[in-house]
């Protein structure tokens, strides 16, 4: 190159400072300013920093607020924001704490996060209502679930603006409005450099879980019987928690309507277990396609290698929809699904750009609204944030462009845990202490026990290991024996930090080395002896046909839960995986008489319950467990 990077060229110009570039995701979003979360609308803004690991995005100190207002329209709160956005774009000087030197910074912004709506107001499009109800595609409600039309281009878009605008009779505007699907409303976010139909990616909450996961849940739970539900809710209380994320947090027969993301998240992944004796084959093939959309999307990793994969299940979930229901064609967030693995392949996993935990930064904005006198709410709410952003960087041994620091008794007082949690700071990081892996939990007395009289739960009864001997085969390490003296406990710490305890299902190395494929089992219990910790696992032997696994009708592979009790390091425990049983007929559902008090009354009640047949002893691994890849 016969001249230099623009980039090196402005600091050269600035007097060769280091260069830092932060790229920026910009959050937008409306909430209520009361407890009550209806009423009193406010629009806000608030940025991320895009740099940061996914675990570390997710802690509030890393939300930063921008504005709020219930009075200004979100759009027009843009105008000014959008000057400071493209300052940062060219850079700006700032004074660097930790290496004592000015820095040039330059933070160009990489994507909006927000809901359907939001992103096609900042898109200038007219949303699901118009025909071309697509922000990033040109397709309309004949062919949405075909494939990809055209794609939008920020550089057509101001083009149509300019044309709509141009137009001299209202007639006019609304044959081009519908034409493109453009609005001509000011959006000064056109300004920015970046194309605005490609950086608002495809958001998981408000596209899947409150989506076509919703409709097909309410659909189903109308056409069920009060019976059938009282089944359902027997088959999910039946059903191992095991590896699983969340939970629904009250009965699915009588609440279902008023689900939020974290129920739909958690039906999931034991829908296809729970739903499938009341689906008919066009019904079952639709949930099976979305669980796996579900599985895709909440996944951790991302392997652009396999970007064909996840178009085609994708594709398929949308030609599952298209032959159960025609109506569904026009459904905006059903032709969303078919952009998603194009917003991985530009973001990464799907995970790392969903808007959970900024939607739950919300709460943070309200509660500066609730304690204020509601007379400025808007400057009170800024001012809120603006103290505690100071006070978090004083107190971190920061300086504004002097020597002068905070003293270190202040340092330390700012990094103890209260500290931390009264200025929404920094959350720290499980792996040490009680949370460090493999660490024995939920003990004993510190008296230790011979390790014959340890109690364990083994098919719903409590026995010692000496009594368990006689029916199964226990494997126990080189100097370990029934008469070694150990502290027992019912559960240990997996290698992600996660907490499992006894009769959750378990992935782990059969061996020290990491390369060895993992194998799974059972937790029963855990001992801690002089030299080491141990997990005590029943294994699940995999079923095969020659070198391949067997699956069942929903590919999942087959295991058979064994006799074989084995005794590995707590050190080799990877993580809790999910296990369902893979019932026959002998797994029936059964009317239990329960007895509770009701206004200081016993009552004697029925209660719908599954019971699982013992004597098969077969089980299948649960792939739509989240924690797995596609």
């Amino acid at each position: 190159m016969s001249s230099p990077h623009p980039l090196k060229t402005r600091s050269i110009m600035c007097g060769s400072l280091p260069v830092f570039m932060v790229p920026l995701i910009i959050f937008s979003d409306d909430t209520s300013g009361n407890r009550s979360k209806v009423w009193n609308k406010f629009d806000s803004w608030c940025f991320l920093l895009a740099g940061l690991r996914q675990k570390d995005n997710a802690q509030f100190c890393n939300i930063h607020f921008i504005c709020t207002s219930n009075q200004v329209p979100v759009m027009e709160m843009a105008h000014p924001l959008v000057d400071q956005l493209l300052e940062l774009e060219r850079g700006i000087v700032v004074f660097d704490a930790q290496l004592n030197t000015n820095a040039l910074i330059l933070a160009p912004v990489i994507c909006f996060l927000c809901d359907n709506p939001r992103a096609a107001e900042i898109c200038s499009h007219l949303g699901s209502g118009t025909l071309r109800f697509c922000r990033i595609c040109r397709v309309d409600h004949t062919n949405s679930l075909t494939g990809i039309c055209e794609e939008r281009k920020r550089s057509s878009t101001i083009q149509e603006v300019q044309l709509i605008r141009s137009a001299h009779t209202q007639a006019e505007r609304k044959r081009l409005r519908t034409l493109y699907g453009t609005s001509e409303k000011e959006n000064h976010l056109l300004q920015l450099p970046v194309d605005l139909h490609q950086s608002t990616p495809i958001e998981s909450l408000h596209t899947l879980g409150l989506g076509p996961y919703k409709y097909l849940l309410r659909e189903k739970m109308e056409q069920l019987s009060e019976k059938q539900r009282k089944e359902v809710v027997a088959r999910i209380a039946a059903l191992p928690s095991s590896g699983l994320t969340g939970g629904i947090s009250s009965d699915i027969s009588r609440h279902y309507k008023s689900f939020v993301g974290r129920d739909f998240k958690f039906l999931a992944q034991i829908a296809m277990f729970i739903f499938s004796p009341y689906l008919s084959e066009a019904e079952i093939e639709v949930w099976l396609a979305l669980s796996m959309v579900f599985k895709m999307v909440y996944c951790d990793e991302f392997e652009p290698q396999k970007i064909e994969l996840y178009r085609d299940v994708c594709h398929r979930f949308a030609r599952a929809i298209d032959c159960y229901s025609v109506t569904w064609r026009k459904k905006l967030k059903i032709h969303l699904i078919l952009h998603l693995p194009d917003s991985m392949l530009r973001f990464g996993p799907a995970s790392s750009f969903n808007t959970e935990r900024c939607e739950s930064y919300n709460s943070v904005i309200r509660s500066r609204n609730v304690y204020s006198n509601r007379q400025a709410p808007s400057k009170d709410i800024a001012t809120a944030f603006a103290i505690q952003e100071s006070i978090r960087f004083t107190f971190s041994g920061s300086c504004y462009n002097t020597s002068e620091r905070c003293g270190e008794d202040l340092v330390n007082l700012y990094h103890t845990k209260e500290v931390q949690a009264f200025l929404g700071g920094e959350v720290q990081e499980r792996g040490s202490g009680i949370h460090k892996h493999g660490t024995l939990r939920k003990c004993s007395a510190r008296t230790k026990t011979p390790l014959a009289s340890v109690p364990i739960t083994l098919e719903g009864k409590t026995m010692s290991l000496e009594e368990i001997d006689a029916k199964f085969t226990v494997l126990l390490p080189h100097g370990v024996s029934n008469l070694t003296p150990v502290q027992w406990g019912r559960a240990t710490v997996g290698k992600n930090g996660q907490l499992i305890n006894v009769q959750d299902y378990i992935e782990y190395n059969s061996q020290a080395s990491t390369s060895v494929e993992l194998e799974t089992g059972l937790f029963i219990g855990s001992f801690h002896t002089e030299q080491a910790t141990f997990c005590l696992v029943r294994y699940l032997e995999p079923v095969l046909m020659g070198t391949e696994p067997v699956l069942n009708e929903w590919s999942c592979p087959l295991l058979t839960l064994t006799n074989v009790i084995r005794c590995i390091a707590s050190t080799l425990v990877n993580c809790a995986v999910s296990v369902v049983h893979q019932c026959d007929s002998q797994c029936v559902l059964a009317e239990q008489e329960t007895t509770s008090r009701i206004e200081r009354e016993l009552v004697t009640q029925k209660k719908t319950v599954f019971v699982h047949n013992t004597d098969n002893n077969m089980y299948c691994y649960n792939i739509f467990c989240m924690h797995c890849l596609p």
